[in-house]
């Protein structure tokens, strides 16, 4: 399985599920995730190499893209939670 290939995510925000559907796009320094949910598009960057052979899954290493996100870090949270989980059962 490649661990880059797309996936959703369920986001659960005050007793109600929401599906994202997940792209990640594979840059030279930077892994951009592209999230895609209720017709809106949203970018977590990820500045790590996953050549790496343990990469870092850290919150730290990922970033909201500011013009998709403006300024709604619950919203980021939750994305970011779902796919840390996600991600770390690819790469573990």
């Amino acid at each position: 399985m490649n661990v880059l290939a797309p996936f959703e995510i369920t986001l659960a925000h005050a007793g109600n599920n929401y599906q994202a559907f997940v792209t990640p796009i594979d840059g030279c320094e930077v892994v951009q995730f592209e999230i895609l949910l209720n017709g809106k598009k949203f970018l977590i960057n990820w500045e790590n190499n996953i050549e790496n052979e343990v990469p870092t899954l850290l919150p730290q290493y990922f970033s909201p893209d500011v013009e998709s996100f403006q300024g709604n870090d619950v919203l980021y949270k939750l994305m970011l939670t779902e796919m840390l989980e996600v991600l770390c059962d690819r790469f573990c």
